[in-house]
Formats: structure tokens, C-alpha cells, sequence
């Protein structure tokens, strides 16, 4: 479910609705990925880990950004 929301981008309710649980469950088990990620990967808490697709020349550009933080 919180693939479906963190990487497919659907709505908590959405995945709720076709999953048949509740939004809060999507919402508490999303919570928990996210947080398992920020800790694993060590960013600061203020930070937000996004995942986009982008054409090859663009993923370069991302990459030199983030080895410079």
C-alpha cells in the first residue's frame, strides 16, 4: 500500500477505497515507510526524500546536486 502511495503517487484514500482498509491504515503503514527511510538513508528530518523520472541528461544533474549535499 505505501509503495502505491510513496512511489505510484496515488491518494491514501484511493488505496484505502481499492485495498478495502481504511484510510487511516494507508496513512499509519505510509507514516511508517517514510520514517524507515529517512532513518536507513540518514538525511536530516527536515529533509523529504522524492522520487521522480526524469529523462538521463536530468538524472545526471540530480545526482551532482545530491553529492554536494
Amino acid at each position: 500500500m505505501a509503495e502505491q502511495v510513496i512511489l505510484g503517487g496515488k491518494k491514501a484514500s484511493e488505496v484505502a477505497r481499492e485495498e478495502g482498509v481504511s484510510r487511516q491504515m494507508v496513512a499509519k503503514v505510509t507514516k511508517r515507510i517514510r520514517e524507515a527511510i529517512t532513518k536507513y538513508k540518514g538525511q536530516p528530518g527536515d529533509w523529504e526524500v522524492v522520487t521522480v523520472v526524469v529523462p538521463p541528461k536530468e538524472a545526471e544533474e540530480i545526482r551532482r546536486i545530491a553529492r554536494r549535499v
